[in-house]
């Protein structure tokens, strides 16, 4: 695993509220990065939040998901455009991330 691209993903992420294609296709969508490889993704739908716990990897400049609960290993090209700005390709779709600066 890239551990230093691993590094950059920890913390927690959540949708970029500036990018309308993204929030109309996910929602109001966080992700928290652990060092051990584990990522909560915590969909919130306003009265209730729907959370699937996933362990991730990092492979050049591929993002692998899988949830262990029902295995199947997704892999989603990614790009940092600062240190605060992830953008994820997943599917033909693009989406933009923002750095919580919130504690969880």
């Amino acid at each position: 695993m890239n551990s230093i691209m691993k590094h950059r993903f920890l913390g927690t992420w959540k949708v970029d509220e500036n990018d309308p294609v993204s929030v109309k296709n996910y929602g109001d969508v966080t992700m928290t990065f652990e060092a051990e490889g584990t990522l909560k993704y915590v969909v919130n739908n306003g009265k209730e939040q729907q959370i699937m716990l996933l362990t991730y990897e990092v492979q050049d400049d591929k993002l692998i998901t899988d949830q262990p609960s029902s295995p199947q290993k997704e892999t989603t090209r990614f790009e940092f455009i600062s240190d605060d700005k992830l953008k994820l390709f997943f599917d033909g779709v693009e989406s933009n991330f923002i750095r919580s600066k919130e504690k969880e």
